[in-house]
């Protein structure tokens, strides 16, 4: 047998030496091999580094699959570049993730990751279960002590919480997410509106649409013309509900809360074709 070296003379490469293949996913033909030369990383890499703002002091927590471009040339060589530290985990496997997190300055990942940890507490302050609703507690009330509280979330760029809605509550309008609040929000501070609730309702197109409840004011009229117009400069066009409709009051259960579900079967037909 022939004697094998002890050591790897590094071997010099150019900016613009192929450094990796990656095949597309093929969705609209044959699976093709882009490209990447050594140029190609580095600038992916220095470029996110400095637009993320990541340091040498940062450390990254990473349960990315390696075969794939975010965990191997988006997360790993940004850390490279920054100079940081990596935690790497085999997998994604949320107890693990949560051990880590009070370690780590930054984590990369997946919106299956973000759901999962979402997936919003534990602790000694939830509460046992519901009272004589087995099916009920054990839907939502985990044997190892998660509560899954329903609530929506985001984060805005100062780093604060925003609670934003209930999951039930969602409108997914021809795949665009539609949070009901932020509509809400705008129309009760039109004058002429007392209240408001939005409901999503099934269409024909865009598989559900949102709508517009509202309660008119005892002492003015509210103007709809120009609150679709003070809409349309606000809020984004797919969000804007399909229809305003005022009614008298809005349902509410015994603790004053807006029944929802009651609106959507009301108007679960508004927009339904009829054969």
């Amino acid at each position: 047998s022939l004697p094998l070296s002890e050591k790897f003379e590094t071997v010099r490469r150019s900016e613009n030496d192929l450094a990796a293949l990656l095949y597309t996913s093929g969705t609209t033909g044959k699976s093709k091999g882009a490209m990447l030369t050594q140029a190609n990383l580095l600038s992916n890499g220095s470029t996110l580094m400095h637009e993320w703002q990541f340091t040498n002091k940062d450390v990254l927590l990473h349960a990315l699959p390696l075969f794939h471009t975010h965990g191997l040339f988006v997360a790993t060589n940004v850390m490279l570049s920054a100079g940081g530290s990596i935690i790497f985990l085999p997998k994604f496997d949320l107890d693990d993730i949560i051990e880590h997190l009070p370690n780590s300055t930054a984590i990369m990942g997946v919106p299956t990751f973000y759901t999962r940890l979402l997936s919003e507490v534990r602790g000694p302050n939830v509460f046992k279960g519901y009272w004589k609703m087995p099916e009920k507690t054990k839907a939502e009330l985990r044997e190892n002590g998660f509560f899954i509280t329903g609530d929506l979330g985001k984060i805005d760029e100062d780093g604060y919480i925003h609670i934003v809605g209930r999951d039930k509550d969602l409108i997914i309008s021809g795949g665009y997410n539609i949070y009901p609040k932020e509509l809400e929000v705008f129309l009760d501070m039109q004058l002429g509106i007392e209240e408001s609730a939005v409901v999503g309702v099934p269409h024909p197109d865009f598989g559900e649409t949102p709508i517009a409840i509202i309660v008119p004011s005892r002492e003015i009229e509210p103007d709809l013309s120009k609150i679709d117009i003070d809409l349309k400069k606000s809020i984004a066009r797919y969000k804007h509900p399909k229809r305003i409709i005022a009614i008298s009051e809005l349902p509410r259960n015994t603790m004053g809360k807006v029944q929802k579900n009651i609106l959507r079967n009301q108007f679960k037909s508004l927009f339904m074709k009829v054969n």
